[in-house]
């Protein structure tokens, strides 16, 4: 069987050419985070990992296909008319599933229930691997070359790729689809820029993991040279991570809805510590194991709800369940004057350093950049409720979004759902009373402003004499109160006059001490 084989063979020069995103990296780092438990299917080599939707699973197994929808706590075998060990399981928009494997293509289009073989015009029943394009060609690696099928394979067409040992393709920016080969003499990466049509090489790795990070990343995971590469440019230039350069395997990247990379690793000698799961909230910078120890992980598969299942050697899938670090109850809003105040409760806590403030500010023409505005100190490890407030003060008109950047002590972080605000125009000037009215010393003094403009607010006695000056500048439309000090002036009738381009008004209030 050729599934992942550790040959390797010298690769042709590698380009470690990277100029548009500078990384520095780090050691990755051990830590005890005992929480995989193996589900029930715990004795069986698991070749692949497909997430149908939302909690549904699916797995290519040395003993077929197998699928749970209970987390794997029962798992059901789908193996009607498939006639071969799967190696890859994929679907495609409409729901249809694709096995490639020694048997060769099948297809099912009842979910499993029944397989049909689609792969018969392919001179050879040894695929490794599967993929579909961004245009639908479903394209598989063969023990012979590459294939395409531009009609879901009804027929297939052969590319100019003659060799074999494909363990991986997938489909990157606009029509791009990358394969990865670790066998000699065919070892190497190679790219084909018109959805699996023509192929060429495109970097000397011995690979057979690769992972298509939102359109922006490519990763690969390479034996020779060793380690993980990146490259932010559709695979024009390559850099290395200076990551995993003692393992035997990486057999396989991914990553959940929040971001955080996941790659498995195996290493001989050392498989004890070093084979395990990696995470990597960065972009790759950092890696810190999740514990899975000892175990040789060859595939790795993250459901809608942050559920990693991993796919071992001979012991079947271990799950790891997403520790929610903070419960976040309500993110809700408060609006005074030009001042939002958030508001959020939380259920429960654990390791919580904090909270992150986060604004996007939205205008008709586009949006902005988050920026970070504020960090509100959480309460580490709790089961009590808490409750939390932060004020963005001096808003102009317009709307804004925010969110929260919850990060624990370890540097993890989870973001909240956004909320938008609207600080709204008044639709006219006008001049408050005061409130308190009489009063002593302090009052505060409430204006509106319809338009920007030159804002004066002045204190008069009741001679008319000027006495003090509370406001005189420039200021955006919006809502403003301010607060007026009279401990050094006696008591008596004061009169505060409002004053913009176009608009006047005073009012009286009253010192008594």
């Amino acid at each position: 069987m050729l599934k992942k084989s550790f040959y390797s063979f010298a690769p042709a020069n590698i380009f470690l050419i990277y100029a548009s995103i500078t990384f520095i990296f780090n050691q990755y780092s051990y830590s005890q985070n005992q929480g995989w438990t193996q589900t029930s299917l715990d004795s069986v080599l698991v070749h692949d990992i497909l997430v149908y939707d939302s909690t549904d699973i699916y797995a290519a197994t040395l003993d077929g296909i197998y699928f749970t929808s209970d987390k794997g706590e029962t798992w059901i075998s789908k193996n009607e008319g498939l006639l071969s060990e799967p190696f890859k399981i994929i679907k495609d928009n409409s729901g249809n599933l694709f096995t490639a494997g020694l048997g060769g293509v099948f297809k099912s289009s009842n979910l499993g229930t029944e397989w049909l073989k689609i792969s018969n015009s392919i001179p050879t029943n040894e695929l490794y691997s599967i993929a579909i394009s961004n245009n639908g060609n479903l394209i598989v690696g063969s023990f012979l070359g590459i294939y395409y099928s531009s009609d879901l394979g009804n027929t297939w067409n052969t590319t100019n790729y003659i060799g074999w040992g494909i363990q991986e393709i997938i489909s990157f920016a606009d029509s791009s689809v990358f394969a990865a080969s670790n066998t000699a003499p065919y070892s190497g990466l190679f790219k084909s820029s018109n959805n699996g049509v023509d192929w060429n090489t495109n970097a000397g790795f011995s690979s057979i993991s690769l992972l298509n990070f939102k359109n922006s990343y490519l990763f690969c995971g390479s034996q020779f040279p060793a380690g993980l590469f990146v490259s932010a440019d559709s695979g024009q230039s390559w850099v290395s991570t200076n990551y995993f350069q003692d393992a035997t395997n990486i057999t396989e990247i991914n990553y959940d809805k929040d971001g955080t990379l996941y790659t498995s690793v195996i290493i001989y000698p050392g498989c004890d510590v070093g084979c395990d799961v990696y995470k990597s909230t960065d972009l790759g910078l950092t890696w810190n194991n999740t514990g899975l120890y000892g175990k040789e992980i060859w595939c790795l598969a993250i459901d809608s709800t942050g559920v990693i299942y991993a796919g071992t050697q001979n012991e079947g899938i271990y799950r790891l369940e997403k520790v929610v670090p903070v419960e976040l109850i309500t993110l809700t809003s408060e609006i005074k004057l030009n001042n939002v105040k958030l508001i959020w409760k939380t259920a429960t806590e654990t390791n919580n350093q904090g909270f992150q403030v986060e604004r996007l500010e939205t205008t008709n023409k586009r949006s902005k950049e988050w920026i970070n505005i504020g960090f509100v100190n959480g309460n580490g490890t709790t089961t009590e409720p808490q409750s939390y407030s932060f004020v963005d003060k001096n808003l102009s008109v317009r709307k804004y979004q925010y969110r929260l950047k919850q990060i624990d002590f370890d540097g993890t972080f989870e973001y909240s759902n956004t909320i938008e605000v609207e600080i709204s125009t008044p639709i006219k000037f006008s001049l408050n009373q005061n409130f308190p009215n009489p009063f002593n010393p302090s009052t505060t003094i409430k204006y509106s402003l319809k338009d920007d403009g030159k804002v004066t607010l002045k204190i008069y006695n009741s001679l008319g004499e000027e006495v003090r000056i509370l406001v005189n500048e420039i200021k955006a439309a919006g809502i403003y109160e301010i607060e007026f000090n009279a401990t050094n002036l006696p008591s008596g009738v004061y009169i505060y006059q409002l004053s913009t381009p176009g608009f006047a008004q005073a009012r009286k209030m009253i010192l008594a001490k």
